[in-house]
Order: C-alpha cells, then structure tokens, then sequence
C-alpha cells in the first residue's frame, strides 16, 4: 500500500512538472512563425496595430518602433494582447515591404521551403502526424489501464489520480504537434485560396497553406491589389516602406502661409498608384502612376491652415526625410525627423498598388475554400 501511495505521488508530481514545463513553451504552431517580424494586426472592429512581435504561450506582445500615446495619453512602447483578446482579431497581415532586409531574406526561404518542400520537411510532417495519432492512443490505453486498475489493491488510491496521469502524458506528448485535419493535411504546401468572414460580406486570399492549428490558419506569398495609406507625420511606419521614400519640405511663404512640397520616390516593381492626400474636409488628388525607381513632386498650396496653424514661423525652413534606412548609407535621420515630428500635417496618403503579403487567419473566420488559384 505504501509504495502505491508512494508510486501515485511521484506520478501527480511529474504530471504537474512536466505539464508547467511544457505549458511555458507550447506556443502556437502557427504564430510562432511571426516571432520577430513586423506584422499588422486587425480587430474585428476594424483597429489596426503594427509592430514587432514576440510570440509567448498565452498571447503576442507588439513593439512600436517609437513611443506612442495610449489612451491616457501617456507614452506606451508595446501593445500586448492576451490569449482572450486573439478571438477578436480578424486578420494578421506580415509585408514583405515593411520587413527588414534580413527578415525578407528570412521570410523567401520560408516561402520557397513551403512551395518546394523538400524530402526531410516531408518527413518531419509525417513525424509529427504520427505522433499525434500515437498521443490518441495513450489517451485511450490510459483510460483503459485506469479502469483495470479499479478493484485491485490500493487501486482507489492511484484511481483518484487518473487525470493527472492523463495530463502528464497528453501534456507531453502535445508538443510533437497539433490536432490533425485530414483535409487541410492534404493542402499543405499547396496554393489554396481561404474565404475570409468580413463583416456582413467576404474576402479571398490565394497563397501557399503552411500551417494550422486548431485556432489559426497561415497562408503564405498572397498577392494583394488594393487601396492603402498611410499617415503623413507617421515617420516610422513611412520609413519601413522599403519601397517608397517621401521628403517633406516646410517653407515660409507670402503672408505668414507654412508651404508644404512633397517628393516621393518608388523602388517597387509593381506599378504604384497614387491617389490622393485627404484629411477629414481636405482632398488633394494625384492621379499618377509610378513605375520603378520613378519620382514626383507635390506643392500642397491649397491645404488649410488648421494643419499648420502650430508650427513656429521662425523653425522654418524644415525637412523630413521618411527614406528606408538601407537607402540611407549609414547617414543620421535629420534631427527635424524626431524633434519636429509633430509639426507634419495629419494627412493620409492613399495608394493602390499589389502588395506581397503572408496572412494568419483565426480558424473561426476563414476556411479553405478552394484548391489552387482563384
């Protein structure tokens, strides 16, 4: 009898160990991959965040390139959100232009290796899908042992203790892999095209299916065409652009006026539309197409005063120069980049042009609608 008592503490003992070690390190399969780029979170109320990810076991935390105000207006550098807050994200976005050079080369390799898998990645698949069918049967041979158990000898005494020898094993055994889909098994590594639930209609994205979990989905090289903007005086986000550059030059002119002239210059080898600047009641179209490593210039004479009503006559002339820092040769941002950031005015730039972009869809809004393009 002692040594059964003895035999069921050790037993509840390494269930907890095992399950607090696997617990700290089982992350999701599918957002770990995000670990460490830049990505762009969407709420389902349509909220959007950027930053760099780290991936922890019970949510993601973004870090800002910059300080930003939170809504007590006091600076935050990170955004975290917990597991709870995932289930109302509609979609992760990862940019192949807003990435780091390093992380793009990072990111092909991913995308070749998931396009043309090789023998050893097959294999390693295999593995894990093994190991998952072997998980459900300990599971059961478990629950059977547990019931052979019943009648003998201290039997009540290990009996009582059956869920933890349960977790210990399932726990442990969980880290090999996620729950298996057999028609989602049979997509891997295949362009697919998921069908997104977004609001009262949907959206599609074609793209290689790398991974899923039993909560998200990753979907690799979509091509997206499509409007998007961004903010004027939001200096980060235009700077990890890696194929635009903007330059902002404020000026004195006749009666007090603050003079705004843009350039902008493409690197990017799909064709760019530019559409417009607008702000609340102010519109600006453009209406040209850039192609690559083509520039424009833009004097924004008619933009109201109200955005540039606090900016100190006696600052200027100031320039922004909003350039990729590999474009840069090692040179300092000018100073005007941090210290005068908030003088630029509140406008949005829209465009539309193709982006690269690799998705990560919660489970519970997209399926694998089709197989190959759409």
């Amino acid at each position: 009898m002692d040594n059964v008592v003895l035999l069921s503490i050790l037993f509840v003992f390494l269930s907890a160990f095992v399950s607090n070690i696997v617990r700290n390190r089982n992350k999701d399969r599918v957002l770990k991959e995000l670990h460490g780029f830049h990505t762009t979170i969407e709420m389902q109320d349509g909220k959007r965040t950027r930053g760099l990810v780290r991936i922890f076991t019970n949510g993601m935390e973004l870090k800002f390139t910059a300080t930003h105000p939170n809504q007590g207006q006091e600076k935050g550098y990170s955004y975290i959100l917990y597991s709870d807050d995932l289930d109302n994200v509609q979609t992760i976005y990862r940019y192949h232009s807003e990435l780091s050079l390093k992380n793009q080369k990072k990111r092909q390799k991913d995308v070749n290796k998931t396009a043309n898998p090789s023998l050893l990645r097959r294999f390693s698949r295999f593995f894990r899908n093994f190991m998952n069918n072997f998980r459900d049967a300990f599971n059961e041979s478990m629950s059977l042992f547990l019931s052979r158990m019943k009648g003998m000898q201290g039997a009540a005494v290990l009996s009582s203790q059956d869920k933890y020898l349960q977790r210990m094993g399932t726990t442990a055994l969980s880290m090999v892999g996620n729950a298996f889909d057999q028609i989602l098994e049979h997509h891997i590594n295949k362009r697919v095209v998921v069908e997104v639930k977004n609001g009262d209609g949907f959206r599609h994205f074609s793209g290689f299916l790398k991974e899923y979990s039993p909560s998200w989905l990753s979907v690799l090289d979509c091509h997206v065409t499509g409007t998007h903007c961004f903010t004027l005086s939001d200096i980060e986000h235009i700077e990890m652009q890696r194929d635009i550059d903007i330059t902002v030059y404020l000026s004195e002119g006749e009666n007090a006026q603050v003079l705004v002239d843009i350039e902008i210059f493409y690197y990017g080898y799909r064709p760019l539309k530019l559409i417009s600047f607008a702000a609340q009641d102010y519109k600006y179209c453009i209406d040209e197409t850039l192609h690559h490593k083509e520039s424009i210039s833009l004097s924004l004479n008619d933009l109201p005063k109200c955005f540039t009503q606090d900016i100190d006559l006696l600052l200027l002339p100031l320039r922004f120069e909003m350039i990729s820092p590999e474009r840069r040769d090692g040179a300092e941002a000018p100073k005007e980049n941090e210290v005068y950031q908030s003088l630029l005015p509140d406008i949005e730039l829209l465009f539309e042009n193709e982006r690269v972009v690799d998705v990560y869809i919660p489970r519970s809004l997209g399926k694998v609608r089709h197989s190959g393009e759409f």
